[in-house]
Formats: C-alpha cells, sequence, structure tokens
C-alpha cells in the first residue's frame, strides 16, 4: 500500500467521524432545504457548485500531479539515470 493512498483512507475516516460527531455540518442551509426541485434557480444553482467543485478539483489534481512528478525526478536525479 502506497503512502498516498495511507494518507487518503486515514483522510476519509477523519471526515466519515466528523459527519458522524457533527451531523449539523452536513445538513443544508435553510434556504436550500425547503427549495423546489425543479425550479430554474435551483438547477441553476446546482450546475454552478458542480462546476465549481470540478473547477477546485481540477486545479487540485493538478497541483497533486506537479509534486507528484518533481518527487519522480527527484528520485531519477538520485539515482544517476537523468
Amino acid at each position: 500500500m502506497s503512502r498516498f493512498s495511507k494518507y487518503l483512507r486515514i483522510g476519509i475516516v477523519l471526515a466519515g467521524v466528523a459527519l458522524l460527531f457533527l451531523p449539523e455540518a452536513a445538513n443544508a442551509c435553510p434556504r436550500c432545504f425547503g427549495a423546489q426541485v425543479d425550479s430554474p434557480i435551483t438547477q441553476g444553482m446546482s450546475m454552478a457548485m458542480l462546476s465549481l467543485i470540478g473547477l477546485t478539483g481540477s486545479v487540485l489534481a493538478g497541483i497533486v500531479l506537479f509534486f507528484l512528478q518533481m518527487i519522480r525526478r527527484a528520485k531519477k536525479l538520485g539515482s544517476g539515470s537523468l
């Protein structure tokens, strides 16, 4: 098991424990809780949230990939194969 997957599992467990002991953090805000699903405003807000989550995820993935590439290059440089 790699170090990354170990930290990922620990993070998932910690998030689950946090939601278990703080269930109010997982609730919707009062404005969204009673919203109508068919409303164009609700659909627009859902698409806005999905696009922002996608953008944030892709930026974070790029940062992680950059550092993984730097680690690989440092290992190659240390072993003398570069």
